[in-house]
């Protein structure tokens, strides 16, 4: 592909500019690109939210259009909306008990590396609970999950989709992606559609999960190791155990 010195040469193909931009990038950052997400930044690039619910998450409107869950149901640039992230302004790190431990993507055309594609799933690990079909909390109004009795604010990623309705029998889980240490948990939900394999049904937060306060003027970063292994180990114990550390593939 030549690329153009003057925009005014000739009409471009943005998706190509996209193509060849992300080929350089991945050459100089000595990094993989997978379904609009780098690969070393797979982690929180998996929390993105639909930017729509997130505007006005009491009533979540979606463009007209027919419904339909892209693929791959975990990656942004498959979404059919605008998405965001949120809370960026917290240092996040990878939760202990999550991992990505592969990817398998088809593309339409293996010409196009950086293209459409027609199948991608990842293979991870990580701590999740079954949970009930999202709510509207009566105390705020905005959809919720819950989990143990704890409500967690929720963006739905479609709000009309057929496995969150009332009457549903989707089995439905939270799964924990990403934390702040010993207190904030980030995650996404997800719905079983077959044998172990798991769709993107939307995000979730909570910023209530210490169970113990820290002492006067410490932070997270000043806790010990013993006092974060303790907090996991109280984390997998209200999370169902640690039998609820399980491997799936999300599609």
């Amino acid at each position: 592909m030549e690329i153009l010195k003057n925009p005014g040469d000739a009409q471009f193909n943005s998706s190509e500019l996209l193509e060849y931009w992300s080929q350089e990038f991945a050459v100089a950052l000595k990094d993989k690109y997978i379904c609009g997400i780098w690969k070393s930044d797979l982690p929180s690039g998996l929390l993105w939210s639909s930017q729509f619910a997130q505007i006005d998450n009491k009533n979540p409107v979606r463009r007209p259009g027919a419904v339909e869950r892209p693929t791959p149901t975990w990656s942004w640039s498959a979404y059919d909306d605008d998405v965001t992230w949120i809370n960026t302004h917290l240092e996040k790190q990878k939760d202990p008990d999550f991992e990505i431990l592969s990817h398998d993507i088809q593309l339409v055309s293996a010409d196009a590396p950086f293209g459409e594609v027609q199948k991608g799933e990842l293979r991870v690990r990580g701590l999740m609970i079954g949970i009930p079909l999202p709510t509207i909390s009566a105390e705020t109004g905005i959809p919720v999950i819950i989990v143990e009795g704890m409500e967690m604010p929720a963006v739905i990623d479609y709000p009309d989709d057929p496995r969150l309705q009332q009457n549903s029998l989707s089995k439905l889980s939270a799964l924990i992606v990403v934390q702040t240490g010993w207190s904030i948990l980030e995650g996404i939900i997800v719905a079983e559609e077959e044998n172990n394999r798991w769709s993107r049904a939307g995000w979730w937060d909570s910023q209530h999960t210490r169970t113990e306060p820290l002492a006067p003027g410490s932070t997270e970063k000043d806790s010990t190791k013993s006092v974060k292994e303790a907090y996991r180990a109280k984390l997998r114990s209200l999370w169902g155990g640690k039998e609820n550390v399980r491997e799936i593939v999300l599609m």
